[in-house]
């Protein structure tokens, strides 16, 4: 059965490269050549691009942004036939608007409504509709150009249910939740569709690279995505990265140090002297409106201004040692300079800095899986990471480079150099410091053959106390150098308590399990969707076409490459690891951001399971590759997906 299988496979893959063949020897050796050497040379990939571009062209030319969001509650026990919800709108917020989008949590499907909208009690508009069937939302567009919206009145939009399903089911939910949304052409729209076609001609530039061999190997092409990266750095709005403010207020309160007290008391002191408009940094109006709906807001931002104020921010002496560097960063920009729009481009630049270069390091390093590397690097969220103020964005690059390590330290015929053993302990140092969870792939280091130290065992059990202990020592300094003579209490959300919901486990073990599977049983979808492309404060979700690519991807590059790892013993050992990481992230989640009881655990993200993506294709690789896939047709795909977040970003901020 298994032989007939794998001969099936290998007629598929035949017929697919005879298509692949024909195409190329028909497009790239004619004339024609002098066109389609600009474009993919892979004709799959050339057929998916085709598809990206009717996705995103729509969306580049015909850009709106969102200018008003509201949710307005209706106290009601449930929906019934023929009592209406409804929420009002001034006129003000709907001139000018293309559109205003009304959505109802109704919780049921195939309801029937009457959906009516009103001008100082006169109707002026009227539909019958129905459920999503899918999502159990209603969705309403009302196309405000066909109305003569007058500033002066006060609009009204009517619900009315027609035939709702039974809710019996949820009786714990009290309200129907009205979701209003007002849209307009985005003032931005002739910017985004010039850099967007600057950006194709980027796209087709380095294509024509690929495409001629210009690209001798991988650490230059990943040099090459800078023409991405960097504008991806200016583009995504400032704070539009998950807790974002919280890093930078920590990297300006370095900044702010004076010698004159401890600095853990500096930073827990939470008063900072910050120039008077900091505020305008919130020109995407973040968890509100999410995108930039004013000219103005931003060129305001880039003002000077010698007024310093003291305002009062959510800081406290965690990773201190992080912030040091964007700190320092902060400190020089802001003696030349009090533009706040400036001074957190500057920082921002900085941590791009660093986290790319460990990146490029670890793709130097690695003696194998290097295009795994590429198309990890190229995920939207590694890349939305690496520019910000976060320390996800070097935690994720640190991963890479000890991994890097791991493996030319397992796969190398020559010994282990002891320069390189001490970088490895810088990586763990960095691991264990910001978070404790990656920590575990320091046990990877078991798994290295005695004979690639030069004194062997003993060696080996050196470095591997060395990759232990002296994390544990810099831990152990930093947070003596870093604490404040005040005791910091820790605030959790309304109904987190840490020591009773730990308690609850130990007197309800049974209800571990069922937590865990309720927690996949409901969110799976959400972290596979946020390991790849729920950009911004997870609500800008990247086209669903994208986030499967990348997954085909991952298993294409995962039956492309050997195994190293091809014991069983050891991929059982790895699993174990990954297991003992994946398992940490839920308890810290489910103890510190979830309630007492709750039967899932709230708080976990996608972007958790970034450093471990590469030690579980390494178990999953087989002992001898299956596919054979060019190194150019890897760099044409990280250059397609850079392209489609470039777009993406524009277009969802602008």
């Amino acid at each position: 059965m298994k032989e007939k299988v794998t001969k099936e496979i290998k007629k598929i893959r035949k017929f697919l490269n005879k298509i692949n063949n024909k195409y190329e020897e028909t497009l790239f050796n004619g004339k024609l050549k002098y066109i389609f050497q600009f474009f993919p040379k892979n004709i799959f990939l050339l057929i998916f691009f085709i598809l990206l571009l009717t996705i995103f062209v729509p969306k580049v030319t015909n850009n709106e942004v969102l200018t008003y969001n509201s949710v307005q509650e209706q106290k009601v026990e449930k929906l019934e036939n023929n009592k209406p919800v409804s929420c009002t709108i001034s006129g003000k917020v709907l001139n000018n608007s293309k559109y205003v989008a009304i959505e109802l949590l109704s919780f049921s499907n195939n309801n029937k409504y009457k959906v009516k909208m009103y001008e100082n009690d006169k109707e002026i508009y009227a539909k019958n509709s129905i459920t999503n069937k899918e999502t159990s939302i209603y969705n309403e567009r009302i196309n405000t150009k066909k109305i003569n919206i007058n500033k002066q009145s006060k609009y009204k939009i009517e619900i009315n249910p027609k035939k709702v399903g039974d809710l019996e089911a949820i009786k714990d939910i009290k309200t129907d939740c009205i979701k209003v949304k007002v849209m307009k052409v985005s003032p931005f729209s002739n910017i985004v569709m010039v850099l967007s076609i600057i950006f194709f001609i980027i796209f087709m530039f380095i294509n024509y690279l690929i495409n001629n061999n210009k690209i001798k190997n991988e650490h230059k092409f990943l040099i090459l995505t800078l023409l991405y990266i960097i504008p991806v750095l200016f583009m995504i709005p400032a704070y539009e990265v998950p807790d974002e403010p919280y890093h930078f207020y920590q990297s300006f309160g370095i900044s702010t140090y004076k010698f004159d007290k401890k600095i853990g008391d500096h930073i827990t002191d939470k008063n900072y002297k910050m120039f008077s408009n900091e505020r305008c940094l919130d020109y995407s109006n973040i968890s509100k409106l999410d995108n930039v709906y004013s000219k103005s807001a931003i060129s305001k931002c880039f003002k000077d201004t010698n007024k310093i104020e003291t305002f009062k921010y959510r800081t406290d002496n965690n990773n201190l040692l992080y912030y040091l560097t964007p700190g320092i960063a902060l400190k020089l920009i802001s003696s030349i300079t009090t533009s706040p729009m400036i001074v957190f481009f500057f920082g921002r630049v900085v941590c791009l800095i660093i986290s790319f270069l460990i990146l490029l390091k670890a793709i130097k390093t690695t003696p194998k899986y290097k295009n795994i590397f590429i198309v990890l690097g190229c995920i939207p969220i590694f890349v939305q990471q690496m520019i910000s103020y976060s320390y996800d964005g070097l935690l994720n690059a640190v991963a890479l480079l000890s991994l890097a390590y791991f493996i030319k330290f397992y796969t190398s015929k020559e010994k282990i150099d002891r320069k390189e053993m001490i970088i490895y302990i810088l990586t763990a140092c960095v691991l264990l410091y910001l978070k404790r969870v990656y920590f575990v792939l320091v046990g990877l280091l078991l798994l290295i053959p005695n004979k690639k130290f030069k004194n062997g065992l003993k060696e080996k059990i050196i470095f591997i106390a060395g990759s232990i202990l002296i994390p544990a020592v810099v831990l152990v300094l930093s947070n003596i150098i870093f604490s404040s003579t005040t005791p910091q209490v820790k605030k959790y959300l309304p109904g987190v308590n840490p020591d009773q919901q730990i308690s609850y486990l130990i007197n309800n073990p049974t209800q571990l399990p069922k937590v865990i599977y309720h927690t996949l049983n409901m969110s799976i979808n959400n972290y596979l969707i946020e390991t790849i492309g729920a950009m911004g404060w997870l609500n800008n979700i990247i086209s669903s076409v994208v986030i499967v690519s990348f997954y085909i991807m991952f298993i294409l590059v995962i039956l492309s490459n050997d195994a190293i790892i091809k014991k069983l013993n050891e991929r059982i050992y790895i699993m174990l690891l990954i297991l003992l990481a994946l398992g940490m992230v839920f308890m810290a989640m489910y103890t510190q951001w979830t309630p007492v009881g709750a039967y899932k655990a709230e708080g976990i993200q996608g972007r958790y399971i970034l450093p471990l993506l590469l030690p579980l294709f390494m178990i999953l690789m087989p002992k001898k590759k299956k596919l054979k896939i060019s190194n150019n047709t890897i760099y044409t795909y990280a250059n397609m997906m850079l392209l489609v977040l470039i777009v993406f970003i524009l277009t969802s901020y602008y």
